[in-house]
């Protein structure tokens, strides 16, 4: 607000306040300049009448009049003198009468005129008034509907808000409304300042009488300012704000501005659909099918007549029925087309015409709502696009993600004002969403997902405060009685670009209107076995811990745990509870998903001071997900995931059960991607409402692993696709392509997944219950790992079929350079050649066979032939195998403890056996000069 606009306002403010000081003062002089008038008119009245009356003893000598005569004259003049005495009397009486009253009427308004702008000063004593910039942004801030779109640029859907408006120009308007709501809401509007007299002097009365009838503004000008300026409240402070400021828009703005705004924010009522309208365009599109320009005057009529009593008026109920009783509306139309007659708009013959025409039969019917604001991706997308303003909002303040997330006020404030920006500025919202590929999804999980498991009673819960098991209950819906909760199976699916990060498309469940959770985007399960290949396998090969060919021991394998202050040996078992006490290759071991290898693997590397947890959070899966508390954890290497969430007092608020659905998707894209994690996005741009682009998304991506690391894993990855579990798998598929990925199974089968991707995309699928601890049967002989997969070929299917170059079926991973292909002993994953047995090995054997015996409960060997002697040498050679390694490191020579992570017992015991079997006779010449030295240094 510039400063000649400040000087205007105070100074009109000053002007008012002093006229009503001034009205009172002058109201008190005229009425003692009055009163002197008075008195001086009787003053000379009394000295005339002693003029005329002389003394009765005086003779007349002029006349030679005797005394009697001159006293018949006085007499007969004194009767005339008494008349007109009385006469004058009685005038006098009465004109000061008639004064008197006149002045009491005169210093009753005057007081009453004194007192309502000494009121009306005082009501704006000190207030500012608004600048033209204040005015002009008022004014403008029309709420608009936003829009959000699919890919394509299809509209998904408006955004639900409580008023659908759209704005246009007043060319775009017929002139039959805007004469319309002219003559009925403000027949003076060319006219008039800003106001009309009489309805300030009318709510001025009201105001002083204390009127249980007060008016509201008469004017279109007062009745935008109440709407875009003011509080609607009737209140006389309220009511003097906005006379003032009335003036000053019209000051401001043209009546073609006024109208404008006028027309696009008014309330019409309701459209065909129920929803609430707003704005003449969406009244004329939602009543009577048409654009604004286009209405017919009985139309333009009706629609002119609604503001006054929007819902009254309205032809529809509130679920977009056309009322059986029109009455209402259609009399108020006939009564804004006589004022339109009247006033001089239309003609006899128009306005006759008009107002017998059967406006009902333009009304439309009810229309079902096309638009999609109930499914998975109207939620997903208002979701998305709402935290993006959230953080356009807070950053704009100068806060950052930490500030918002540690205060819980914070983030609900601003949650609030971007869900408003959202709803109501009129944004148009771009998805990454492919509507074809998308819907195709959505009818494989409607027709398939419900036969993933059968419908199941929820498990009775714990009650602490009663230490009793209470089963759920819900209501049936035919029969009305309490019956056991029951759970229905529920799918879960994410379709990601491998390179952007771009959401293509995604299953949220079987059914939005049984269950509106979105299980592929936003609902936290354990990932099981599919966080193996992210958190252990590429990290060790990343680390250089081991390669492709690297062997693990699959013997029992115990963690030591503190229990009752003891060391007890908590045991890691492969599906089943078996082990085979073989020894197997990493790649082996991640193809057949063995608990036991991989926990070796990450144990070791944590033995050797990495933390493989670091890696989750650089491909998307951070500590909101997986706790850095949970890094050291052995069960998080198999997926056991989960961590309570605590506030700032201490106190359990919350359980977090893992990953989502589309983080673990996101995860296994950067493997696809030769390392490199691109962020996941649904919202490709935002505009506003004059078509600027306030948000376009930037891709940000982050090197978790080299190619070459990325590579080694998907390589293995390929192979799973033809292990006994998947295998199958790719020959329900419509065509052929380089397809590797995971499978993943929970406790108890509680959680079913398979993450696949091409080179292109990955696609994953989930399938479990919503309530803990209900397992996911075989059913009709085929287990839910298969059911699943077979499920996620059907998925991929469809994608094919709308979309087949998406698919990448022409194309293969990426081999970086720096991958290689060399032989290795089969048996030992490295080249052949000679170890040495450490100085110390035979003393940590017995320390972990003595460990190892307690843990098992059998009794130890620990006797020296059982053992390969510190110092002693071992040659090995056998069966090659060609494996793919990244050039700098390749395997050398087969050293000591070549098994990854494997008890020093287990590391012994081998090289006992080549040494023992005659598999190496050097092993056993150099024992026996080693016993010859140590005999001759005794």
């Amino acid at each position: 607000m510039n400063d000649s606009d400040n000087k205007d306002g105070r100074s009109l403010w000053k002007k008012v306040s002093q006229y009503g000081k001034s009205v009172y003062q002058n109201s008190m002089s005229f009425i003692d300049s009055s009163r002197e008038k008075i008195a001086g008119k009787k003053r000379a009245e009394e000295d005339t009448l002693a003029a005329e009356t002389p003394d009765n003893h005086e003779v007349d000598e002029a006349t030679g009049l005797s005394s009697g005569n001159i006293d018949e004259r006085k007499e007969t003049r004194t009767g005339f003198s008494k008349f007109l005495f009385g006469f004058n009397v009685a005038y006098n009486v009465i004109k000061n009468l008639v004064i008197i009253f006149s002045l009491i009427l005169l210093i009753g308004g005057a007081f009453a005129g004194g007192a309502g702008v000494g009121l009306f000063a005082s009501l704006v004593s000190g207030q500012t008034p608004p600048s033209y910039e204040d005015m002009q942004v008022a004014i403008g801030n029309v709420e608009q509907t936003s829009t959000m779109y699919y890919a394509n640029g299809e509209t998904i859907s408006d955004f639900r808000s409580d008023l659908k408006r759209t704005t246009i120009s007043l060319d775009d308007i017929s002139e039959y409304v805007i004469n319309g709501v002219i003559a009925t809401e403000d027949e003076y509007f060319w006219e008039h300042p800003g106001v009309v007299p009489k309805a300030v002097l009318r709510a001025v009365v009201q105001q002083l009488t204390g009127s249980v009838q007060t008016s509201g503004g008469s004017t279109l000008t007062q009745q935008l300012i109440k709407q875009q300026i003011l509080s609607p409240e009737v209140t006389f402070e309220r009511k003097v704000n906005e006379i003032l400021i009335a003036f000053r828009v019209e000051n401001y703005f043209s009546k073609e501005e006024i109208l404008q705004a006028y027309l696009n924010v008014s309330p019409f009522g309701r459209n065909s659909l129920g929803q609430n309208i707003a704005g003449v365009q969406e009244a004329a599109t939602g009543i009577f099918g048409v654009n604004a320009k286009d209405l017919t005057l009985p139309q333009a009529a009706f629609i002119a007549g609604l503001p006054q009593n929007p819902i009254t008026y309205s032809p529809y109920t509130g679920s977009g029925q056309v009322k059986e009783d029109q009455t209402s509306g259609l009399s108020r139309k006939n009564e804004v087309l006589f004022r339109m007659f009247r006033e001089g708009y239309i003609t006899e013959e128009e306005y006759a015409s008009a107002r017998d025409y059967d406006l009902t039969q333009d009304f439309i019917l009810r229309q079902e709502n096309e638009q999609d604001t109930n499914s998975f991706a109207y939620d997903a997308v208002e979701t998305e696009a709402r935290l993006i303003l959230m953080k356009l909002l807070y950053e704009s303040d100068g806060l950052t993600k930490e500030d918002i997330d540690a205060d819980p006020n914070l983030y609900t404030r601003y949650y609030e004002r971007a869900d408003d920006d959202l709803r109501l500025n009129g944004y148009k919202v771009y998805s990454t969403i492919d509507k074809t590929i998308h819907n195709a999804l959505e009818q494989v999980a409607s027709e398939y997902g419900p036969g993933m498991g059968r419908t199941k009673k929820a498990p009775a819960v714990y009650d602490p405060s009663t230490g009793e098991y209470i089963q759920p209950m819900e209501e049936d819906p035919e029969t009305g009685e309490s019956v056991p909760k029951m759970v229905e199976i529920q799918v879960g699916s994410s379709l990601v670009d491998n390179a952007s990060g771009r959401i293509i498309a995604f299953v949220g469940g079987t059914n939005y209107q049984d269950n509106m959770l979105n299980h592929g985007l936003y609902v936290e399960r354990q990932p099981g076995s599919t966080i193996k290949p992210v958190l252990v396998y590429a990290p060790a090969l990343e680390e250089g811990l081991i390669t492709p060919a690297s062997m693990v021991s699959d013997s029992r394998l115990f963690v030591p745990n503190w229990v009752n202050g003891r060391i007890e040996g908590h045991e890691v078992t492969n599906v089943g509870n078996v082990y085979s006490d073989k020894n197997v290759s990493a790649r082996e071991s991640l193809v057949n998903s063995m608990n036991i290898p991989t926990s070796r693997i990450y144990l070791q590397m944590m033995e050797n001071g990495a933390t493989p947890g670091n890696f989750l959070p650089l491909m998307g899966i951070g500590a909101d997900a997986v706790h850095p508390d949970e890094y050291k954890n052995a069960a998080l290497a198999l997926g056991g995931t989960g961590h309570q969430e605590v506030n700032e007092e201490g106190e359990v608020v919350g359980m977090i059960y893992g990953p989502t659905v589309l983080e673990m998707t996101s995860a296994y894209t950067m493997l696809a991607n030769q390392g490199v994690h691109a962020d996941p996005f649904m919202i490709e741009r935002i505009e506003n409402s004059d078509g600027e682009v306030i948000y376009q998304h930037e891709s940000e991506t982050t090197k978790v692993f080299t190619p070459e690391t990325a590579y080694m894993t998907v390589d293995i990855l390929r192979d799973v696709m033809e292990n006994s579990t998947v295998g199958g798998t790719t020959d329900q598929l419509n065509f052929s392509a380089d397809i590797a990925g995971k499978t993943g199974t929970t406790n108890a089968q509680e959680d079913i997944w398979f993450i696949g991707m091409t080179p292109t995309i990955t696609l994953s699928s989930w399938i479990g219950y919503d309530v803990d601890q209900i397992s996911i049967d075989t059913e009709n002989g085929v287990h839910p790992s298969k059911r699943n997969l077979n499920f996620w070929a059907r998925l991929m299917n469809a994608i094919y079929e709308k979309n087949p170059t998406l698919v990448g079926s022409d194309k293969n991973f990426t081999r970086p350079e720096g991958i290689v292909e060399e032989e290795v002993l089969a048996e030992t994953g490295m080249k052949p050649g000679e170890i040495t047995v450490p100085s110390d090995a035979v003393e940590k054997a017995k320390e972990s066979e003595l460990q190892y015996a307690d843990f098992e409960e059998r009794k130890p060997n620990v006797s020296p032939s059982r053992w390969l002697p510190d110092g002693a040498k071992v040659s090995i050679s056998g069966d090659m195998k060609k494996e793919t390694f990244a050039k700098d490191k390749v395997p050398g020579t087969t050293v000591y403890d070549f098994l990854i992570g494997s008890p020093p017992h287990i590391q012994n015991s081998f090289w006992k056996s080549k040494a023992g079997s005659g598999a190496s006779a050097k092993a056993k010449e150099n024992n026996e000069n080693k016993e010859e030295e140590n005999a001759d240094e005794d």
